[in-house]
């Protein structure tokens, strides 16, 4: 499960940059050893006593005044699937059921996620991603000291084992995860975008962020989270829908 999070890339395409605050490389912690400090302060060993995960909310885009619902559903060992309903601008929908990622919305119809693209979006589906799993992950260090809206953290470089890297930033005081930055594949082409997250919330014992926000071509995404269930999401949920079955048999 990873704060889907990067599932967002999906439906936001462009360039977020982020110059942080550049430390003096010393002393600085073990990469693993502040991946498991992340873990438990978030009790991640909630998550893995479960199997399948829901989360409800509002997506907004605050440039434009649209907000909508938002429903995420996961479940192991790596099936996603993610929509968005916006007034004006109808349902966008993607997914990942194990083996075929697909999006869909108003404007492209569906399509079949193929090479990078749906490498990522198996990294996004996979249940425990957002633990950093060693199981997912090729390497990682801890390259820096930076500063994140003015909270000091350590900069990891992550080496995913699709072969997609990220920049994890870890607050230094509550060992939290501030920002995520990565290279991510869209129909735009290959864009750098950065996830903020905060407003750490319980719920039934898993901490999570319950306010994630993405600035994409100066214009900012914010997701909602309001509710979080475990282990009530059906396998049926992650086929996909009759149009990308139709993609699929041509």
């Amino acid at each position: 499960m990873r704060f889907s999070t990067r599932t967002l890339h999906t439906f936001c395409a462009g360039i977020l940059i982020l110059a942080p605050a550049r430390a003096i490389a010393q002393d600085l912690p073990d990469a693993k050893s502040i991946i498991a400090r992340y873990v438990n302060a978030i009790h991640g060993d909630v998550v893995r006593r479960h199997t399948s995960m829901r989360t409800t909310g509002s997506f907004s885009l605050p440039a434009m005044g649209t907000t909508g619902q938002l429903e995420i559903m996961q479940a192991r060992p790596n099936q996603m699937v993610m929509s968005v309903n916006l007034p004006g601008l109808g349902e966008i929908r993607s997914g990942f059921d194990g083996e075929v990622g697909w999006s869909m919305n108003p404007m492209e119809g569906p399509r079949l996620l193929t090479g990078k693209e749906l490498a990522q979006q198996s990294d996004d589906a996979a249940f425990e991603s957002g633990l950093r799993d060693a199981s997912l992950i090729t390497s990682m260090e801890t390259i820096e000291q930076s500063v994140v809206e003015g909270i000091p953290c350590y900069m990891l470089r992550i080496v995913w084992k699709s072969g997609r890297e990220s920049l994890d930033c870890y607050a230094v005081d509550t060992g939290l995860l501030l920002s995520t930055t990565s290279r991510n594949e869209t129909v735009m082409g290959t864009v750098e975008a950065t996830m903020l997250y905060s407003d750490y919330q319980e719920f039934d014992g898993f901490r999570m962020p319950t306010r994630t926000r993405q600035r994409v071509m100066n214009q900012e995404f914010v997701m909602t989270i309001t509710s979080v269930e475990f282990g009530t999401v059906s396998k049926t949920a992650f086929e996909p829908p009759p149009e990308v079955r139709a993609l699929l048999k041509n």
